[in-house]
């Protein structure tokens, strides 16, 4: 629940629903609600660049010229450890918080590790192929039916200790019809989207000629800012919402007055995002990325080393991966040409900054709490989230500078 489908809930909307929705059902089911939201922080680190179909990932990609799918895959591989690990931490969370002295892992290793490699690997293979969009969406389904799966396999329910039993009420069956119905906003982005991306050129190719570039900087070498009315995943998400929203047969009145609420709701998070992406145009225009790159370059070589952590306190004073690829992205860049690193593979460490940021940003904290009915306990969860916090940022730090001399063997970009 925390992992899998807490990852499709960030890879298809984000904005704290993977940490809220997967808390609050974990607390209905037993779990202590702060141990509840403790899991779903962790969980919802390593997602946190492909959150809302990959809007972290795709504004790198747009902002600083990059390919969609080699940032995207170089992010994958810079998490690749932190995903394997996160389940297995995970667990290790509820056996310590549980009374008992049976091991939480007792039976179960099998089933975390395929829980863990089937996020990995279909996320390397997507990013790669297909972009940045679906490669959480895709990651995720494929891990919650190998979970489960895994689970039926490996597991004898026999053999599991007393104190980590949960019971269960069983309700009414599900109708094929009904689920259908209720996913169909999901499987229309999710279809959608596939057959927009480059792996069918011919409508993604037709879709993006719908698009109008121009200059919106006075600044003489600034770039051209391109426009895509139609091929691009905000504008799908939009079209697939109203077409879901047909298929439940809701009324045109309804989907107004969501819209209308969700824009009421999201507007202060929108202003911002815009006075950001603002900022990181201005910064990069005016030299300032420019210094702040050279003022990292006197790291030399082992830049690499603390790269990451740029991109947690961004997160962490934001609490958006997206805010931090936009603030940040750009001096990971600059910086990577001052030392002669692979440009993709630092401005990925950016995005495995952001993972840990996020796991400990205010906001995460406040919307899982607000979802457990624990709201204003801020500063006890933040103490237990820290220490799994700081292990990830050591382990990120250690990744991107080794995983940079793996990153060259394969010559990519």
């Amino acid at each position: 629940i925390g992992w899998s489908f807490g990852g499709f809930m960030e890879a298809m909307a984000g904005f704290g629903t993977a940490v809220a929705i997967p808390a609050s059902m974990l607390w209905v089911l037993d779990f202590d609600p702060i141990l509840a939201c403790l899991v779903c922080l962790v969980a919802n680190a390593t997602p946190t660049p492909y959150g809302s179909i990959a809007i972290p990932t795709v504004t790198l990609a747009t902002n600083l010229g990059l390919e969609n799918n080699l940032i995207a895959f170089a992010t994958s591989c810079a998490l690749s450890v932190l995903i394997i690990l996160t389940p297995f931490v995970m667990v290790y969370i509820l056996g310590k918080s549980t009374k008992g002295k049976s091991s939480a892992f007792k039976g179960i290793v099998p089933v975390v590790l395929v829980s863990g490699l089937s996020f990995l690997i279909p996320e390397m293979v997507v990013s790669y192929f297909v972009g940045a969009e679906l490669a959480g969406v895709a990651a995720s389904v494929i891990s919650l039916v190998c979970t489960i799966l895994a689970s039926m396999k490996f597991t004898n329910p026999d053999a599991i200790p007393d104190e980590y039993r949960l019971e269960v009420k069983k309700g009414s069956p599900l109708k094929v019809g009904k689920t259908l119905q209720a996913l169909s906003p999901f499987v229309l982005i999710f279809v959608v989207l596939l057959l927009t991306s480059n792996l069918v050129p011919p409508i993604h190719d037709a879709l993006s000629s719908f698009a109008t570039s121009v200059k919106i900087s006075t600044f003489k070498n600034a770039s051209m800012t391109t426009f895509t009315w139609i091929n691009t995943p905000g504008v799908l998400i939009i079209l697939c919402a109203i077409v879901g929203g047909f298929i439940q047969k809701a009324k045109v009145s309804e989907m107004v007055a969501v819209f209308i609420a969700t824009l009421k709701q999201m507007m202060f998070t929108i202003l911002t995002m815009l006075f950001i992406l603002a900022t990181a145009r201005v910064m990069q225009y005016s030299g300032m990325i420019a210094a702040v790159a050279a003022l990292f370059s006197v790291f030399g070589p082992v830049y690499p080393f603390f790269a990451p952590m740029l991109g947690a306190l961004g997160t962490f004073v934001t609490g958006s991966g997206t805010s931090s690829s936009a603030l940040f992205g750009s001096v990971q860049m600059s910086t990577a040409a001052s030392i002669g690193a692979n440009k993709y593979w630092l401005v990925a460490a950016n995005s495995l900054g952001v993972a840990t940021g996020k796991m400990m940003a205010p906001q995460s904290i406040a919307i899982g709490l607000v979802a457990v009915d624990e709201a204003g306990r801020d500063g006890e969860l933040l103490k237990k989230v820290l220490p799994y916090a700081a292990l990830f940022i050591i382990i990120s730090a250690l990744v991107c500078f080794f995983g940079q001399y793996v990153w060259a063997i394969f010559g990519i970009a």
